[in-house]
């Protein structure tokens, strides 16, 4: 193994083990290392360096891999590879635009967990739709319609800023996640039932949708809708320290109306943020009182 396959794949790593070790957000040190390794093997490629032939062949993933124990390892280092800087933008873009804000609900445990697992799952695959083949597979693209899976699945009403195209622009507009996410996935079923040829592999791309939901749906167990029947406002309380909260609990008080109440209690959760690292909260996390990360902020009862 060439020793600059050795350090990319360290940087690989270390997107990983610095989100944990320093607190940062993982979609933050993905997007870092995504870039990181692309222009260092742009760099390979356009100096003719003759490392360029072995790093590509250390990294990225064919499907007969899967036999070889010594290549294996691509499974995972294929995620960090994109072949151009169309591939690398587009990927980057998407994993902005829904990691960041599933990440802020579910935390970088269950995100990283959901986001390997539908990556691993898409080139699983796209190799038995392509055990003949001996081309390569590379980029984030099944892990990134992994995250978009699971979060359809946990929380489809949340609206997230998705590219939608005019003409010769891109115009980026507020979409529930649960329609962005079927659009993608339509897209890539028709493109798939047309047997469409375009150096895209479409069925990673569905097999990582399938697997985030799939992970979404083992990792969410236990997630509640809002039911202010049994829900005890109380338990709002430590929230509400902004004065956009603080009204928002009001009205939750003093309204009557069951269903009026109810709407009021999912805008509150939608806005609240741990106290302690700020994170977005869900449903069960503000019925047990503690965030995705851990941190306990309802306090005690003596």
């Amino acid at each position: 193994m060439h020793w600059i396959t050795v350090l990319l794949i360290c940087v690989m790593l270390s997107s990983l083990l610095l989100s944990w070790w320093k607190g940062l957000m993982l979609t933050q040190t993905l997007l870092v290392a995504n870039m990181v390794v692309f222009v260092a093997v742009y760099f390979l490629s356009v100096s003719n360096d003759p490392a360029f032939d072995s790093v590509l062949g250390d990294l990225v993933f064919k499907p007969k891999y899967l036999g070889r124990p010594d290549k294996i390892h691509t499974m995972f280092t294929c995620l960090f590879m994109h072949g151009d800087f169309f591939h690398i933008f587009s990927n980057m873009l998407f994993l902005g635009l829904f990691g960041l804000p599933f990440e802020e609900r579910m935390g970088r445990f269950k995100f990283g967990l959901i986001y390997i697992t539908a990556g691993f799952g898409g080139n699983l695959v796209f190799s038995f739709s392509n055990w003949m083949s001996g081309g390569g597979l590379v980029g984030a693209s099944g892990s990134i319609f992994g995250i978009m899976g699971a979060f359809a699945l946990l929380y489809p009403r949340v609206k997230i800023m998705v590219p939608i195209p005019l003409l010769f622009i891109m115009l980026l507009r507020p979409v529930q996640v649960v329609f962005a996410a079927l659009f993608y996935a339509l897209l890539e079923t028709i493109y798939i039932s047309a047997g469409t040829v375009d150096n895209v592999a479409h069925t990673a791309h569905l097999g990582g949708f399938v697997f985030g939901a799939i992970m979404a749906a083992i990792l969410g167990k236990g997630m509640i809708e809002v039911s202010t029947k049994d829900f005890r406002i109380e338990l709002l309380e430590p929230l509400a320290i902004t004065p956009e909260l603080r009204q928002t609990l009001q009205r939750i008080k003093v309204e009557d109306e069951f269903e009026v109440q109810r709407a009021w209690v999912e805008k509150f959760i939608y806005e609240a943020r741990c106290p302690i690292c700020d994170i977005m909260l869900n449903e069960k996390d503000v019925l047990r009182g503690t965030c995705a990360e851990g941190h306990r902020f309802l306090k005690e009862e003596k």
